[in-house]
């Protein structure tokens, strides 16, 4: 018996070490990807970051389930799946934490299909463990959208499930009707996002050895395609208003210059500037020295390149090319490789650590102390405090306190966020009889710190005049009507 106990355990041990041999990279990347769960859910019950767009996409959610109809009763400049989401998870939890924790655990784990598909596409398993790394840290998504209902961030979800389908799952026979279905979902998310979408569908095409091959993968993108559009213009048809809003009238916003954004991104977080500067550089090399690689350094520059094209620009826009950084990432040890004169991958595999170790030295900390604490200050014990007050609740730039304190904002023209105004005219030259007029509607007035800064200082004062000031410090003004029960 003792003989067959040894036999067994030495078994046990070759097979741990064949799994480790083979899945080893793999199994990595899933405890890296609990890891990080495990740091941002810690403290997720007290995240907060109210000067995002989530409560505007929560409220319009919100209103959306109570029978409102978008783009005619309210303006919203994008697609509705983020609001749909939001306001049906409202309605079956009741609160923001569990969506917030669904939508965390949907971004990390989207990191394990990446790994996949980052070592399919580079043939390294190295640089898609450097590339997947550099992914779970990049400061700009991480700080803004991981954990907060953010567009952009459920876009990648999204593009890395479509990715898969054509690399990884491709002989699957449901592979055309999910394609069909994640691309038809990220143009009801988010318009560029579709970019990336085009961009996957090319280099799985051109990635084929043969015409024959590269013609019958045209002709299945193509099916894709014709059916996405199809169904975003049934959506149009059906829902007035939608494409004027969150399509046409983005044509006549102001256009910052192309060297404006250029110098806006050098101007950004060092932490950030590091990452771009050293994934689109390694790309830019791959396109001119890795021959096999060109149509994959080549996509991936376009997907950057795309967020300088609409007239919009905000440097938190990068966050819809996180797979085209992935990428650049993924690339470097191969790319050190070809460029180092040395038989062994030693030198070539050190560089590429010191590479991701100084971008997780400039990262890590801030990501840590926020992982860990309360970004949002006094943020909950104001929702606490707004629970306690009647509704409906009068707000303007920060929305998300109410939605978190499950209140009924009252409906007016003049959101700041302008994601609840019939008329974008609507919301220039308001003078304060407009201003004052919107509070005999509510029950409480809730303002920030950002509220004051366009609020007239007479409509102010007038407010603190007629109602109780519960609160008046440099951030919060809170007031209760007292006609109200």
């Amino acid at each position: 018996m003792g003989h067959v106990t040894i036999a067994a355990e030495m078994c046990s041990l070759y097979r741990f070490r064949d799994l480790l041999r083979t899945h080893g990279d793999l199994l990595l990347v899933i405890l890296l990807c609990v890891g990080v769960f495990f740091l941002q859910v810690l403290h997720l019950h007290e995240a907060a970051f109210p000067v995002t767009d989530e409560g505007s996409h929560a409220e319009v959610g919100r209103m959306i389930v109570e029978g409102f109809a978008p783009y005619r009763d309210f303006y919203y400049p994008h697609p509705p799946l983020l609001p749909l989401l939001i306001g049906s998870g409202l309605q079956l939890f009741g609160g923001m934490y569990p969506i917030r924790f669904i939508y965390l655990l949907l971004n990390v784990t989207s990191a394990i299909p990446l790994f996949l598909i980052l070592r399919r596409l580079t043939g390294d398993r190295f640089g898609a463990v450097i590339g997947v790394m550099m992914y779970l840290t990049y400061s700009e998504m991480v700080h803004h959208d991981f954990r907060f209902l953010a567009l952009r961030q459920l876009s990648n979800v999204l593009v890395i499930a479509f990715a898969s389908m054509g690399i990884l799952c491709r002989q699957w026979k449901y592979r055309s009707s999910i394609e069909t279905v994640l691309a038809s979902l990220t143009a009801l998310l988010l318009y560029p996002a579709t970019v990336n979408i085009a961009l996957l569908s090319l280099l799985i095409i051109l990635r084929e050895s043969t015409k024959q091959q590269r013609a019958a993968q045209l002709r299945h993108y193509a099916a894709v395609g014709s059916v996405t559009i199809a169904f975003l213009l049934l959506f149009y048809a059906l829902v007035p208003g939608s494409f004027d809003q969150t399509f046409l009238e983005h044509f006549g916003l102001p256009t910052m210059s192309r060297w404006g954004r250029i110098q806006w991104v050098m101007d950004s977080d060092p932490r950030d500037l590091f990452f771009y500067g050293s994934t689109t550089a390694s790309l830019l090399l791959s396109t001119a020295l890795l021959r096999g690689y060109r149509w994959l350094s080549l996509c991936a520059l376009s997907m950057i390149g795309a967020i300088f094209l609409p007239a919009e620009f905000w440097p938190h826009y990068f966050v819809t090319a996180a797979f085209a950084f992935a990428v650049g990432a993924a690339l470097l040890p191969t790319l050190l490789r070809r460029m180092l004169p040395v038989r062994t991958v030693i030198i070539p595999w050190t560089i590429a650590l010191l590479i991701l170790a100084l971008h997780i030295d400039r990262t890590l900390p801030s990501l840590l102390a926020e992982w860990n604490g309360n970004r949002g200050g006094d943020y909950h014990q104001i929702v606490a405090q707004l629970r306690t007050y009647p509704e409906p609740v009068l707000t303007f730039m920060e929305p998300i306190y109410a939605i978190d304190a499950g209140k009924k904002l009252t409906q007016h023209p003049y959101r700041a966020t302008r994601f609840t105004t019939a008329h974008m005219s609507s919301l220039h030259h308001i003078n304060a009889s407009q201003f004052l007029l919107l509070a005999e509607d509510a029950c409480t007035i809730f303002l920030t710190g950002w509220d004051r800064s366009f609020l007239p200082p007479e409509v102010l004062q007038n407010w603190m005049k007629l109602y109780e000031v519960v609160s008046d410090d440099p951030r919060i003004l809170l007031t209760h009507n007292p006609h109200c029960s």
